[in-house]
């Protein structure tokens, strides 16, 4: 984990080191991202592309200055997967719809409702018992889960600083895998990764 973080951190600086101009008629769209994911230590990653469908600037004004931030929508839709070792391969597909909160100097911060599906493949040798006795390997022995969930994440968007089209994000979430035995089963989450924005 601990390469991951630093590449992207020397991303982060050579990225931002031009960046001193405010971008001129922002405006949100189409993005790929790509993010490091840990799942109670256990390493994986996501890509996933993210769709906005709809923003409104917002001034306000304070102290002889005006502040203009954007109240971003977007649908994401990512495919991301990671391995606890004994236990199990989680692939998942997810939807989210993100309320995102993007200031003009470049910070921003959002939140996500999620919706997904599950298959895990379990990390070992499976084996079955038919009723005459006979035993076999079931191969890609595993399960479906639907998916249920909530993130947050903060972020840099250097394209308001300049015409570097990139995004920095740290998103933890929370996921409701289910039903998991007649129950439920929570996992958490965290990610750490880049965005690419595609040009207007």
């Amino acid at each position: 984990m601990k390469k991951y973080i630093i590449v992207i951190l020397l991303s982060f600086f050579m990225i931002n080191a031009d960046a001193s101009v405010l971008a001129n008629d922002y405006q949100p769209v189409t993005a790929i991202r790509a993010s490091y994911v840990s799942a109670l230590l256990s390493p994986g990653g996501k890509i996933g592309l993210e769709y906005p469908y709809k923003y409104r600037e917002i001034e306000k004004y304070k102290r002889d200055k005006t502040i203009i931030h954007y109240k971003e929508r977007y649908i994401v839709i990512s495919l991301g997967s990671y391995y606890q070792q004994g236990f199990h391969t989680n692939l998942m597909l997810q939807a989210e719809w993100t309320f995102r909160k993007q200031r003009s100097r470049g910070m921003y911060f959002d939140y996500s409702p999620v919706i997904g599906l599950s298959r895990t493949f379990i990390d070992g040798t499976t084996y079955s018992v038919d009723d005459s006795g006979n035993v076999s390997v079931v191969k890609y022995a595993g399960d479906y889960y639907g998916i249920l969930g909530a993130s947050i994440s903060l972020g840099y968007n250097f394209g308001m600083r300049s015409n570097r089209p990139i995004k920095m994000f740290l998103k933890p979430s929370l996921l409701v895998l289910f039903p998991y035995s007649n129950m439920i089963y929570p996992r958490p989450t965290i990610e750490l990764g880049l965005s690419y924005s595609f040009k207007k």
